[in-house]
């Protein structure tokens, strides 16, 4: 029996600007994205140290992503005191949230905008998760040798990567981009899709 799972609208910490016709969309690709991780994650219920229990808490982090890096990550890491602040459980940033999908399928430009996970910015959001005592989920280009990956990654209130998800639709870069450097995760079983690909439209 699955857990369940309380979503606080109020906890919808950034929006994209008002005239963006994106904006409800985005949100409600964020909210799905914050309820599948929180049921993979079978944390939809918090317990506490008097042995209560408790409907989580989820924050949905939309931030406005510049082309600069270390911009991004300080806006990721306001929002995580934010949420934090707001007694929020669990927050969740969307894809490639770190840099923008401003990958051009050139792998001399866009291996040097991946990051290998874990690495030096899921060790930044990792300390700020423990000291903040949540769940982060961020979207980011994963570097793994000579390899690209479309991967979210799940932080855990210790600081440590919980889970290590690699996009495993091509739909991130390309159709002529090299195969052997933008990669996709390997599927659990042939033919499996994750969950959020088969609810019905």
């Amino acid at each position: 029996m699955r857990r369940a799972l309380a979503i606080d609208a109020d906890m919808i910490l950034r929006f994209l600007t008002n005239d963006d016709p994106d904006k409800a969309e985005a949100c409600a690709a964020l909210l799905e994205k914050a309820c599948m991780c929180a049921l993979a994650l079978q944390v939809g219920t918090v317990h506490s140290k008097g042995g209560m229990s408790r409907h989580m808490k989820v924050a949905l982090a939309i931030i406005r992503v510049a082309g600069n890096k270390v911009q991004n990550l300080s806006a990721m890491l306001e929002a995580i005191h934010e949420a934090a602040k707001n007694k929020a459980d669990l927050v969740v940033f969307g894809e490639a949230v770190l840099t923008g999908l401003i990958n051009n399928d050139d792998p001399t430009h866009d291996i040097r905008i991946g990051e290998p996970v874990p690495g030096p910015t899921v060790g930044v959001l990792g300390q700020f998760a423990k000291d903040a005592g949540i769940y982060v989920a961020a979207g980011m280009l994963e570097r793994d040798g000579n390899c690209l990956y479309d991967t979210a990654v799940l932080i855990g209130p210790d600081g440590q990567v919980v889970l290590k998800y690699r996009r495993i639709t091509p739909g991130w870069h390309g159709p002529n981009a090299d195969s052997s450097v933008y990669r996709q995760g390997v599927s659990p079983s042939p033919g499996w899709r994750p969950h959020w690909a088969r609810l019905p439209s």
